[in-house]
Order: structure tokens, then C-alpha cells, then sequence
């Protein structure tokens, strides 16, 4: 069964990354397609039966964002490592996305502005030695950008779990500068969850990106 789901995830995946290509050649306008290869790396606390634990992460995503006229859809692939007491758990992650969007934002002359809200399914493998488990989370979120000219871009955001609402927080900020046609990105987000008393969370992530518009 986990494998089937998996195989279903990669391949919604691969059909919205190939419709945001065709589209973008095909009849899209300029800047309505980006293109990011990301970095991360942080730290956080984790209380686990009310013991807390120290815990580090890092990682990398490549994901991608479509726009047609009021909509948006989204797609990533990324991989992350998350080290607690010295056990490294790697996760393997798929995402798809659409919403709604106001505005536009150009990254490459840092001007204009957007309004984002919409929803993600992210398909998580979590791998610990040999066990391997999987996870779906869906979530929805809220994302505003505008430029501040001399292509310089500054965003932010927020997210939280579609099912549980304000159990599973994230939230972010992000500057972005444009060189030619590169966009060079640094971000900070910041998540914190609470499952009951006894199991919580936060973490801080560092993020570096390059990415592009067409």
C-alpha cells in the first residue's frame, strides 16, 4: 500500500511539474513561472512523553510556481535530516499545491505586489535505520509579496495544518535580490507544533536559494 501511495504521489507530481513547463512555453506570459533550488539548515527543541531533546535539521528542495491569471499551482521535491541524541531521521518529501493569487509580484525588477492563499499536500517518507514509515499532511496558508525596487523583493508568511488548525504553525520571511536573470534568496521560518502536554516543538531554519523567472 505505501508504495502504491507513493507511486501515485510521484506521479501527480511529475504531471503538475511537466503542465507548469508545457504552460510556460506554451502560452504563459513572462514572469509567470519560478524556479527554486533551496538549501536549509537549523535547530530546534523537541518534547517527546515531557522530556525535552535538543534537535538540528538541514536539507535541500527544488520546487516550482505557475501562475494563470487568478490561480497558482506549485510543486517540490526535497529530502532533510532531522538529528536528535545523536539519531539522524531522513525524510523524503513530495509536494503539490494550488490556490488563489492578488497581484503580481515581478522578482526580477523588484516591483509590484501579490496576495497568496492556498492549500499543500505534502507526502512524507521517513526513514530511521531500516524502519520506514509514510505521512500525508495538508495544509493551508497565507503569502505576501511586494517589491522594494532595484530588483530587491521581500516576502512573508504562514501555514498551518489543514485538519487540526493552529496546532502546527509555520512562519516566514524572506528577501530576495534579482542579478540579470538569477534570483538569489535568504529566508528565515520559524515552525512550532503541540500534539498534547506532554509532545511539543519549535524550530528555526536558515534558508539559501537560486532560483529564476520566466
Amino acid at each position: 500500500m505505501e508504495n502504491y501511495i507513493k507511486k501515485i504521489s510521484t506521479f501527480t507530481l511529475n504531471i503538475i511539474i511537466g503542465g507548469i513547463l508545457l504552460s510556460s512555453y506554451a502560452f504563459a506570459k513572462p514572469g509567470d513561472t519560478r524556479i527554486w533550488l533551496q538549501g536549509s539548515t537549523g535547530s530546534g527543541d523537541v518534547k517527546l512523553n515531557n522530556t525535552n531533546y535538543s534537535v538540528d535539521t538541514g536539507g535541500g528542495t527544488l520546487s516550482g510556481i505557475f501562475y494563470a491569471d487568478q490561480v497558482y499551482f506549485e510543486a517540490g521535491i526535497g529530502s532533510s535530516d532531522l538529528t536528535l541524541s545523536g539519531v539522524t531521521i531522513t525524510s523524503d518529501m513530495t509536494m503539490v499545491g494550488v490556490g488563489f493569487v492578488s497581484g503580481r509580484t515581478d522578482y526580477i525588477t523588484g516591483s509590484g505586489e501579490e496576495s497568496r492563499f492556498g492549500i499543500n499536500i505534502i507526502d512524507m517518507e521517513l526513514t530511521l535505520g531500516s524502519y520506514t514509515s509514510s505521512a500525508t499532511v495538508t495544509e493551508i496558508g497565507y503569502g505576501s509579496s511586494f517589491g522594494l525596487g532595484d530588483g530587491a523583493t521581500f516576502g512573508f508568511g504562514f501555514s498551518t495544518d489543514f485538519d487540526d488548525p493552529f496546532t502546527d504553525n509555520t512562519y516566514g520571511a524572506s528577501f530576495i535580490k534579482s542579478y540579470g536573470e538569477a534570483l538569489f534568496k535568504i529566508g528565515l521560518t520559524y515552525n512550532t507544533y503541540v500534539t498534547d502536554a506532554r509532545n511539543s516543538g519549535n524550530s528555526t531554519v536558515l534558508t539559501l536559494g537560486i532560483g529564476t523567472q520566466f
